[in-house]
């Protein structure tokens, strides 16, 4: 457990370590595996799906409202991990009842099919309010898929009630622009260029997403941009919002940081 490097989340947490099964070929968290700051555990390093029930214990460390984003160093979904690892990282969230958990998925069937199966096993009507779910999409396609699943209402269980699990989307790389065409909408959105400048880009994408997601009352996080520079090489990484274009200065969040300031 530690503080993230990730601007909207207090700390990070991964029970999981780091590995997935996906292997993107500009997956940031496997390029952390190697160099000074390598992690120590031999499955880390070679960005195996692996466990750590060591850490199980730590999340309830922290006694302070923050915000905690789960897994974000590998899918917690991922089809090679075991649903009783999965249950335990979800019962590890559910006990520590004062934080705000954020979690973040490309696998989103097995992701929507299990949360609802744990709901079930312990006896939950209604989705967790500090929960909030994120699914990362990358094109207009994959926000369909997403919205389809974590943007309706789940059946009504043996009370009656419906739940919908509090949605969000992480569009990191941007590889086209996104709209909300009709489908439901998530509470956030998080744009963003990817760290490798070898992705396609191109920052139109994102004023049009930014100003459709704004137009339907979403709130938008912008992250990084790649920026035209005046020096070797040409374009450069912007993290900073004062230097953003003006019409994208824009970090709205649905939860409140405790050890950052909250944009």
């Amino acid at each position: 457990m530690k503080p993230s490097g990730i601007p909207y989340l207090d700390f990070a947490w991964n029970p999981g370590g780091f590995g997935c099964t996906k292997r993107c070929p500009t997956c940031w968290a496997e390029r952390q595996t190697h160099g000074q700051a390598a992690p120590q555990c031999p499955q880390c390093k070679r960005f195996e799906v692996h466990f750590h029930p060591e850490r199980l214990g730590l999340l309830g460390k922290i006694k302070e409202a923050a915000v905690v984003g789960v897994q974000f160093v590998g899918d917690l979904f991922d089809p090679a991990r075991s649903r009783k690892e999965i249950f335990s990282v979800l019962d590890a969230c559910d006990r520590a009842f004062w934080q705000t958990h954020v979690f973040l998925t490309q696998r989103y069937e097995i992701a929507f099919m299990l949360l609802r199966e744990w709901s079930a096993s312990r006896n939950m009507q209604l989705a967790k309010a500090t929960w909030w779910i994120g699914t990362t999409c990358h094109n207009q396609d994959e926000l369909n898929h997403a919205a389809d699943l974590f943007g309706n209402d789940q059946p009504a269980g043996e009370r009656g009630q419906r739940t919908r699990w509090n949605w969000w989307v992480s569009a990191e790389p941007l590889r086209g622009p996104i709209m909300i065409n009709g489908r439901p909408r998530p509470s956030l959105v998080v744009l963003g260029a990817d760290n490798q400048a070898s992705e396609p880009y191109n920052i139109a994408w994102h004023r049009q997403s930014a100003e459709a997601f704004t137009r339907a009352g979403v709130l938008v996080y912008m992250k990084q941009l790649w920026l035209p520079g005046h020096e070797f090489p040409q374009n450069r990484l912007v993290k900073e919002l004062s230097e953003f274009p003006a019409d994208l200065r824009v970090r709205q969040l649905p939860w409140r940081l405790v050890t950052k300031e909250n944009p």
